[in-house]
């Protein structure tokens, strides 16, 4: 059937109105943007009213988030809030990028890995003993990632403190001194 001038224009009106409605011509059922827009808050105002904040930084110095993620119930889930891609290993157990970086995910560990801490406002950074899977987001906490072999993220307002190496080492001389010294 051929299609006339006025249906080609009663069409591009109802798209117009629909548009203005805020629908979407859509069949996938998902959408590039969020349903229900949320106002951005600051990791303060963030934190203040219970929610989590996420920081996530590349050994480039990019950010790839830096934002308030509601209240994840894991840290995977925090990732997932921000719109951070993640990508496993090959048995799927350990995040090997984020943001796809590195891209590729690196077949060979050269030292670089993505490194999850968590922080109170106004605190330092703590290296997480959990993987993303299994951490539980405390309300009012950060959240934070960094790729490298020695980093911790970079964020106003929380103090650095050892990365997970250099953790690892105090820790082991630390307990190498108590059993030496008898304590």
């Amino acid at each position: 059937m051929k299609s006339s001038p006025t249906l080609a224009v009663a069409a591009l009106g109802l798209c117009a109105i629909t548009a203005l409605a805020g629908c979407s011509s859509s069949t996938s059922g998902s959408s590039s943007s969020p349903s229900n827009t949320a106002t951005a808050l600051s990791m303060k105002d963030c934190t203040s009213q219970g929610k989590v904040w996420l920081v996530v930084q590349t050994d480039q110095d990019k950010t790839l988030a830096n934002q308030c993620v509601g209240t994840p119930s894991t840290g995977t889930a925090a990732l997932e809030a921000a719109n951070v891609a993640i990508g496993r290993s090959s048995d799927g157990k350990m995040i090997c990028t984020l943001g796809d970086y590195p891209n590729p995910c690196p077949a060979t560990f050269t030292g670089a890995y993505w490194q999850y801490y968590t922080a109170t406002p106004n605190g330092s950074w703590t290296y997480s003993d959990k993987g993303a899977d299994d951490s539980s987001p405390k309300a009012g906490s950060i959240e934070g990632w960094c790729y490298g072999t020695t980093c911790t993220p970079k964020l106003d307002g929380v103090s650095a403190a050892p990365s997970a190496s250099q953790s690892t080492e105090a820790s082991a001389t630390s307990s190498a001194t108590s059993s030496v010294s008898g304590s």
